[in-house]
């Protein structure tokens, strides 16, 4: 006679709703669903406080104002500097530039420095020219170093 297979008491049967199935399934829609929205959720707050509590620099606008003489100095359009250099042609633009032709012989075009009347710029910020509206003298200086100075 042959031996019958005896089944293990605990026997897995993956096609059929079982006690432990529901069990499983109210654990996870109870339990884990539940705590990992609340953990989401929490951390997500927090991300949103930090970025609200942040201080953020508002800057303001810049000002729009032409480029004019100070206490009655004329806008000059050339330049003698020191050790025989000259800046001439200097044509200050309507789109807050300012053209400059210098004596070795380059042009350069830049930019108005944000909230100054005098001080100009290029892009990348390597060559500055001053141009003496609220000082004495102007000058340029390129990467640091004064190129043009003393000029009057």
């Amino acid at each position: 006679m042959p031996q019958e297979q005896q089944t293990p008491p605990f026997r897995v049967r993956w096609n059929e709703v079982t006690w432990y199935s529901k069990l499983g399934a109210i654990i996870v829609f109870l339990g884990v669903i539940p705590a990992l929205s609340f953990y989401f959720g929490a951390q997500y707050q927090a991300i949103q406080d930090t970025l609200l509590s942040a201080k953020v620099a508002v800057l303001p606008s810049p000002p729009n104002y032409q480029i004019t003489p100070v206490a009655g100095k004329e806008l000059p359009s050339h330049f003698t500097c020191k050790d025989d250099k000259s800046i001439s042609n200097i044509k200050y633009g309507d789109d807050e530039s300012v053209t400059l032709s210098l004596s070795d012989g380059r042009t350069l075009k830049l930019a108005q420095e944000f909230d100054s009347r005098s001080i100009f710029r290029s892009d990348d910020l390597s060559i500055v020219f001053d141009n003496g509206v609220e000082g004495d003298t102007s000058h340029i200086s390129e990467d640091g170093k004064l190129t043009f100075s003393d000029c009057k």
